[in-house]
């Protein structure tokens, strides 16, 4: 998608940057790989400090880089949310 956007082919980025939000609905939730990840390590080891665990996929750079292209093709309306939009996204 930045590939394409930087060529200025808008709507092929945007071909993309769905295409990964798409694949990343598949990704399992950051709360169940940390409590997997708690549980091993209570398993293996009696420290009582979680460990931290790194977002996989990071879905608002993507969302955010996703409107971008549906300003410059004009799209106004779907550059506010769109399939995928933001408001899908919990606020942190």
């Amino acid at each position: 998608g930045n590939e394409s956007f930087g060529a200025g082919e808008y709507a092929q980025a945007v071909l993309y940057y769905t295409l990964a939000l798409d694949t990343a609905t598949k990704l399992p939730d950051i709360p169940a790989i940390t409590a997997r990840k708690q549980q091993k390590s209570a398993s293996t080891n009696n420290s009582s400090k979680p460990e931290l665990v790194t977002q996989l996929f990071i879905r608002h750079v993507t969302l955010s880089n996703c409107s971008s292209c549906f300003l410059k093709l004009g799209h106004h309306e779907k550059s506010l949310g769109g399939r995928h939009g933001s408001r899908a996204l919990e606020s942190t």
